[in-house]
């Protein structure tokens, strides 16, 4: 009796594998749905002074010492860029263990997104990003203005 159940049983179950199966291979990459990754940001009406946060994730294989001349690098840029109202940084030492190996947080306030912007374009800022790229894994930034 207990091979006639397994016998009417096996189809039914092989059924549920392929399905499942060719169910998973028809779903699309979470990484490669654009609109979860590069979202258009949210139209704001600004009254506050707007936060430019920037947390870094750097490669395993970057030395230290490269890590630290990128952090002097991004903190030099308050005094070559005058639209930078302020700028904080720190390193992650969150007890709940939800960084994803992202360890250094920087914060930089502007008046305005045109200050942003120029901030953005300017050449000191490029030159820092040929600095830090070769040793970044990972960026994540978040912009928005102060409630």
């Amino acid at each position: 009796m207990k091979k006639f159940r397994f016998l009417l049983l096996a189809p039914v179950f092989i059924a549920f594998v392929l399905v499942g199966c060719q169910s998973k291979q028809n779903e699309a990459p979470k990484e490669a749905n654009s609109d979860l990754t590069q979202a258009e940001p949210v139209k704001v009406d600004q009254k506050g002074l707007l936060k430019h946060t920037v947390i870094f994730k750097f490669k395993n294989t970057a030395p230290k010492a490269s890590v630290d001349s990128c952090v002097a690098a991004f903190k030099a840029l308050e005094g070559k860029i005058k639209e930078i109202q302020a700028f904080e940084f720190g390193l992650n030492n969150s007890p709940e263990n939800w960084h994803q190996g992202f360890t250094h947080c920087f914060v930089l306030t502007f008046k305005n997104y045109d200050d942003l912007a120029i901030y953005a374009e300017h050449p000191e800022h490029k030159a820092f990003g040929s600095i830090v790229g070769p040793h970044m894994e990972k960026v994540f930034v978040v912009d928005y203005v102060v409630e």
